[in-house]
């Protein structure tokens, strides 16, 4: 019974040691920075739960984690809160629009992380990381998420007659994008006056600009019409844009002299 007695505490430490529950606190992705500053965190009446302010916004408490988070999310050390240099204020990198902000007890056995949200956004449905859990507090009542960014959106209106399909091909800041076709499987022609839109997505931007700045998109087209010929399009439709943002105006049009080319309604 002695032996027992002595044994069962040493493999509890051994297993507390050793296992995910470790602190966090020499964690080099959540170390402060040499100049770290603290933030205060305090209790917003008007909001109801605690907030803190960061860049000119005030961010309230919304919800935890859940699931796991990679290393690579995690952007910058902002500071610490309320001069507690062991709970860490960070942005994360997987939001480029800074709604999200996150504060980590690397003095805690389980690394405790809780994500606030910027208030500026509530009522609204924001992009939000799909490793963050909201934790029900009322003042998010009505305020949405979603986990995909949206997607840039070029619609363009087809005014001319006889055209089988459209191809595309798209560049972002300069470098290859991606390419695309509208038109109907069965090869019916497409009807003067319709629209059609050409997504660009969070990967198409990958390796060539950030998600949370412009970028500049171009577009060229070519036509095949009802008899098969492919046609070039004269024009490149060019505009600065970011995610989420929609673009109209552009026209597929034909003449006799011009044959096909782009005409903006700006």
């Amino acid at each position: 019974m002695e032996f027992r007695k002595i044994m069962i505490p040493l493999l509890g430490t051994v297993l507390l040691l050793s296992g995910c529950g470790l602190p966090d606190m020499d964690n080099k992705d959540l170390a402060l920075p040499a100049d770290a500053s603290s933030y205060e965190l305090y209790y917003d009446d008007d909001a109801g739960e605690m907030t803190v302010e960061y860049n000119g916004r005030l961010y309230t408490y919304f919800g935890d984690l859940e699931g796991d988070m990679s290393s690579v999310s995690i952007s910058e050390c902002i500071g610490y809160i309320n001069h507690e240099e062991n709970r860490r204020f960070f942005a994360i990198a997987d939001d480029p629009y800074e709604n999200y902000v996150m504060i980590v007890n690397v003095n805690s056995i389980r690394g405790d992380r809780m994500f606030l949200r910027a208030q500026d956004t509530e009522g609204k449905d924001i992009y939000t990381p799909p490793y963050i859990s909201s934790l029900g507090y009322s003042y998010w009542v009505g305020s949405g998420v979603h986990h995909e960014m949206p997607e840039a959106e070029i619609q363009f209106v087809v005014n001319a007659e006889n055209i089988k399909f459209i191809e595309y091909a798209f560049e972002v800041n300069g470098m290859y994008a991606g390419d695309g076709m509208t038109g109907y499987k069965y090869e019916r022609a497409l009807e003067q006056g319709e629209l059609w839109n050409i997504g660009i997505s969070e990967l198409h931007l990958n390796g060539k600009a950030d998600t949370g700045k412009p970028f500049t998109a171009s577009v060229t087209f070519k036509v095949i019409d009802t008899d098969d010929v492919e046609h070039e399009v004269k024009g490149e439709y060019v505009r600065e844009m970011m995610l989420g943002s929609f673009r109209t105006g552009l026209e597929i049009r034909y003449d006799d002299s011009e044959g096909y080319y782009l005409f903006e309604d700006v």
